[in-house]
Formats: structure tokens, sequence, C-alpha cells
């Protein structure tokens, strides 16, 4: 009754006022938004994942929502009168549309009337209602709506802007606590062309081990199997705005680590295309908003080559938090490319923070690893912070004569970093593992907690102190004899 009344009251001109920000409003201190951003955005307050909206219907035909909610109710008292509703639908999909996209987006409404307009959707596609099915399968309390709602996007998959689903769906992912609604969630972002959704989804199935029967958690894999996404995935206007609307949770202007951490999952969730956004955000005049977006293309690795040369013009940013993520960043997405944009920033820079963080990436390259460098570094400074940096890729390229003696020390001594330098040797030590040495893994965990058993402060540095005599009696010796 209330669609209708909206519908004849937009006929006449007449209709309630809504509250609406746009992309640029959310960003007082405008950075970098495209064009394209500047409208149609808004946003719900005090909902987690609200950096963008389910689409919001402009003036209904009045006359079709009164079909709408006929041909639900029919439905409604007599399933098998589906196909017949379908075949209305269809006979005016292009019109029904955002008639279907509008109910959907009604939470008010009974379960089982969405149900049957979700039904009805399927002969209609739709991006609007790709949209909304979204919207729905995050904010439905029923694990079963929320099941049904994903499972219906797929009929729309291919329809123009149904990709601006996909922050959403990936939103979903994240807090997902239903084995079957998460296999559905990762099948409606495989068939919108999303590559994370596989790997989502196996992330959501092992975090939800104990939280349902072992058959819906093999349902929940199941369901993800088939074809990957194939080519490239062009964005539509409709998914570019949704990200840079979530890019602007990052922002510090309302500066949340729950809204930061959503935002950062879903960022680094999208495909290559997202590269070349983030490198325009990287430009952006807020400094959390590089920051973090830094952070989102080291999450992405690979995927976030396309921002390459904007990273690199970050590891001369203003800020040094910025400095200091974007080096590793770097390495994340260009592998051993990243040596040359590193070595540059290195000779050129006197700060010693960015100095830590620039040696702490070029240990993390491959065979481009400047061993050399590292070890000059190493020798030169007495500054516990970047011998260790240096000491990483020293250490993992196999230079143990020179750090495992300091990494001995570092484990006990009164001010440096102790836990980095456990962490570094038992990296270390599990790459033994298929070699002659693989017994030391063993004498290693010998040293540490068993079981469920969390160290107190007294047996962290008794293990510490065990670990660096084993290190200094039995493995530098040992070391050095066959080395002889």
């Amino acid at each position: 009754m209330r669609d209708v009344l909206d519908a004849k009251l937009a006929a006449w001109g007449l209709g309630p006022r809504k509250e609406s920000y746009t992309a640029r409003e959310l960003r007082a201190d405008i950075g970098v938004l495209p064009p394209s951003a500047t409208n149609e955005d808004h946003t719900q307050d005090g909902d987690p994942g609200s950096a963008a909206g389910p689409p919001e219907g402009s003036a209904l035909d009045p006359e079709l929502v009164e079909l709408r909610e006929g041909l639900v109710g029919m439905v409604l008292g007599n399933p098998r009168q589906l196909k017949l509703a379908q075949g209305d639908v269809a006979n005016l999909a292009e019109e029904m549309a955002p008639v279907l996209a509008a109910a959907l987006g009604d939470r008010s409404r009974d379960p089982a009337e969405l149900k049957v307009l979700i039904d009805l959707a399927k002969v209609a596609p739709s991006g609007d209602i790709a949209v909304a099915l979204a919207w729905l399968t995050s904010e439905a309390d029923e694990d079963w709506l929320r099941r049904y709602a994903a499972y219906g996007i797929e009929a729309h998959a291919k329809a123009p802007g149904a990709d601006a689903a996909i922050p959403q769906l990936f939103f979903r992912m994240k807090y997902e606590k239903d084995a079957e609604a998460a296999g559905w969630v990762a099948r409606a972002l495989q068939a919108l062309g999303a590559p994370e959704a596989i790997s989502r989804a196996e992330e959501t199935a092992m975090n939800l081990v104990d939280r349902g029967p072992l058959d819906l958690q093999i349902e929940a894999m199941r369901l993800v199997e088939g074809t990957p996404p194939s080519g490239a995935l062009a964005p539509s206007e409709g998914l570019l705005q949704a990200t840079w609307l979530w890019i602007s949770e990052l922002s510090g202007e309302h500066f949340q680590l729950r809204g930061v951490d959503d935002g950062r999952f879903v960022l680094s969730s999208l495909g290559p295309w997202a590269a070349e956004v983030f490198a325009e955000a990287l430009e952006d005049d807020d400094a959390y908003v590089r920051l973090h977006v830094a952070q989102v293309l080291e999450r992405m690795g690979p995927r976030g080559r396309g921002a390459f040369e904007s990273l690199s013009a970050a590891l001369q940013d203003p800020n040094e938090g910025v400095r200091g993520t974007a080096p590793e960043a770097l390495v994340a997405i260009a592998g051993d490319d990243a040596l040359g944009p590193l070595m540059a920033r290195l000779d050129e820079t006197t700060s010693h923070a960015d100095r830590v963080a620039l040696a702490r990436a070029l240990s993390q390259l491959g065979s481009a690893r400047p061993l050399g460098k590292l070890k000059q570094l190493f020798e030169a400074t007495p500054a516990s912070d970047l011998k260790l940096a240096a000491a990483g890729g020293l250490l993992l390229g196999g230079e143990t004569s020179i750090t495992l003696p300091w990494l001995a020390k570092e484990l006990v001594a009164p001010i440096g970093d102790r836990a980095g330098a456990e962490s570094l040797v038992g990296q270390w030590v599990r790459l033994l593992d298929g070699t002659d040495r693989a017994e030391w893994i063993q004498s290693w965990d010998s040293h540490g907690p068993k079981g469920s058993i969390i160290h107190g402060p007294k047996q962290v540095a008794a293990r510490r102190r065990a670990r660096a005599e084993w290190l200094e009696t039995e493995v530098i010796p040992s070391l050095m004899d066959a080395s002889k």
C-alpha cells in the first residue's frame, strides 16, 4: 500500500524528502574523485558497510506498482501461478525492473513476499535488481533469505551495471556466518566477474568450521566450483561510484577502525581494474586515504600492478606513514621489478624510518634481492631496527654467518625488537623443511608453547633465552663446521 501511495504522490510531483550525500560531500577535502562520482550516491548512517546503498527508485508508474503487488499476492495465494506471473513480468521486463528493484529494497516487507519478488525478478534481468539483491543478501536476518537473495543474483549478472553489486557482496562475505549462504554469495560474485570470489569463500568456510554441520560447509565449497571469471572486467559507472564511496570510508574525516578494516577488506578483493582507481586515490589530499590505499594494494598483490607508478611516487610521500607502507606494497604488486625504485629511494633519503622501511621491502624480494646492499646496511648501523630489516633478506638469502650470531643476542637484548628477531629466526627455521637440517624445526618448536598454552612475560623471556642458547651452542657451530 505504501508503494502504491508513494507512486501516486510521485505522479503528482510530490514525495518524501530524503537526505542524500554525494561522494564529493562525503569527502569535504576533495581529493581526486572522478566526475562520475559526484552524484547519485548516498549512505545510510550507522549501517556497517553502508559506503553505498540499495538503488533508490525514481518516480514509479502507479499502474506498474499495482501490477507488481497483484502478481505478488497472486503467487502468495497460489504458488502454482508463478509461471503465469513471470510471463506477465517478462512481457514488461524493462518497465518492471525498477519497480521490482524498489520493492526488493523495502526491508519492511514480509520475507515470503521478498521471496516471490526474487522469483519474479528472474525474468527481468537488471543491474539495479542485482544491487538490490546484494543489499538484501547483506541485511536479511533469515539465513534462508540471504541464501535465496544471493542465489537470485546470478540471473542478473550479465545485465548492465550489475557489477555494482560486487563491493556489497564482498562486505557480506566478511561477516557471513551461514556456510551455505557464503557459498551462494561466492557464486554470485563469480558470476559477476569478481576474481577473488573463491579465495574469499575458502577463507569464510575455514572460519565457519565450528559454526555448522560439515555437510553445509561442503555445500558452500561445492557452490563455488566452476569456471573462474574469464577476461578483464570493465567496471560500470555504478561499480566505480561504489568503489570511491568505499575509499571514502578510509578518510580521516570519519575515521573508525571497523570501517577502515571493512574498507580494506572490500577494496582489496576487487579485480585488477581497481588498481587504476587506487592509483588516483594515492594522490588524495587525505593522508589516511593514501596510507590505507597503499595497504589495500599490498593485500591485492599482483592484481594491483596497475598502480606501480603511483606507488613508486608514494615512496616520497610527504607523510611518513605512507612512505613507510609504500615500499612493501610495491614489492607485493611488482615483485622483483620493485628493485629499481626502492634502490633509488634508498640512495637519496636520509630518513632513518624510511631506510628501515626500504630495507624491509628489499629483504622481501626474490632473485633480485640486493644482498650486497643489505650487508652494507647491516654492518654500517648500530640501530637494531635497521639491522633487523636488513637481516631478514640476508638470512633468507643464505647469509647466516653474520646474521645468526646477532639475532641470538637480539633475542635476549634488554633493548631491541626481541619479538621481531624471534619471528625472523622462526621463519628461517621453517624453510629448512625437507633439507638435511629439518630436525632443527623440532628443536625450535620444543622451546615454544605447548598446545593451547599462552606464555606469560616470564615464560616468553625464558623461551627466548632457551632459543638463543640453542642457536649459539648448536646451530651456529654446526653451520661453521659445515662451511670449513
